[in-house]
Order: C-alpha cells, then structure tokens, then sequence
C-alpha cells in the first residue's frame, strides 16, 4: 500500500468533491446517473443514442468498482475516507492498469464532445464537457484546457487527456499541468 503525499490527497478531495454533484458528502450510483443525464442534456444525445448508452454502461462499470473498492460498509455510498483508502490500497500502486480501466471513459466522452469526429477536442467542446460532467465554472474549465494543451496547438487529443489523467492522480510535481485536471489547483 502507498501512502497518500499531501498534495495527491489534496487532488483526491478535489476529485470527490466532483463526483459528488448532489453536494450531499457522499458519492452513490445517483451521482454517475446525473451525470449521465447532464452531459447527454448538454450535448443534445437522446438517452437511447448509442454514445448516451455507452456512457451510461462505462460510469456505472466506474461506479461499481470504486463500491466494490471503496464502499467498506457496504452502504451504497462512499465516504470521501472510504474512496481516499481506496486509491492508496488499490489505484495508486498500479499506475498502467488505472490508465486501461480508465481509457474507455475516455474514449466514449471523446467520442462525444469531439464534434468534428477528428479525435481532438477543442476549448470550446471540452468546457462544455467538463461543465456537463465535473460543474466546473466554464472560465475555470477553458483555463484548466490552456494547462492541459501541452503543445499549445489549441486542442486535446486523446494522449494530452490520459497524460493529463495520470499526472492528476500519480504526480507530486505542484506544477504538473495534470492538476488542472478538475479545474483550478489550490493557490493558482
């Protein structure tokens, strides 16, 4: 089991609180549902649209194993204690199998905020993306995009977003662009 560095634990909280979009302190299959809902609201999908359906099946696959990790009680929800012991006992000490489990995420809301089908995303579709999916204010969502656009050619292609995935959660580096990865860091 890893130990927790402080500003990964700090990065953890700020990813939790995300996931809990009912701000009721703890995260439940509810939480994955609406933001299924949100984001095929904001990118006009019917929720039989075969990318709303995908979506749906991959954050509910999500929601299952961080209860099966996660939820120590098994009351259906988890703690942001329960999901912090989660990562240390089980994300953080595989970093390649956190980068597979996660990809088809990854893949599917590229799939649906790439617009033009060219597999990158543009400031404009990833603040709606990330507005839909995290709540993130939109001016905090287009400043997290200016740090995650590593070579500055004004889109995100899949690998920028994995990259960008990973340094979130496995980095100590206060200056990775990686911790913009649910909006603005602490202090910048």
């Amino acid at each position: 089991m890893m130990t927790l560095s402080p500003l990964v634990e700090s990065k953890l909280e700020r990813r939790f609180r995300t996931y809990d979009l009912d701000r009721d302190g703890v995260v439940t299959r509810a939480d994955f549902e609406l933001v299924s809902s949100r984001v095929e609201k904001t990118f006009g999908l019917a929720p039989d649209h075969p990318a709303a359906t995908r979506l749906r099946e991959v954050l509910l696959g999500i929601w299952t194993r961080l209860a099966a990790a996660s939820d120590v009680d098994r009351d259906d929800q988890v703690t942001l204690a329960e999901y912090k012991a989660a990562f240390e006992r089980h994300v953080l000490v595989d970093r390649e199998a956190y980068s597979r489990a996660y990809q088809p995420f990854i893949d599917t809301m590229m799939e649906i905020a790439d617009a033009d089908g060219d597999g990158r995303v543009t400031e404009g579709e990833y603040v709606k993306w990330y507005t839909a999916l995290m709540g993130l204010p939109p001016d905090e969502a287009a400043e997290a995009f200016r740090h995650l656009d590593r070579d500055g050619d004004g889109y995100l292609g899949h690998e920028e977003i994995t990259a960008a995935v990973l340094e979130f959660y496995f980095s100590d580096d206060p200056d990775a662009p990686g911790n913009w990865m649910v909006g603005r860091p602490p202090g910048a």
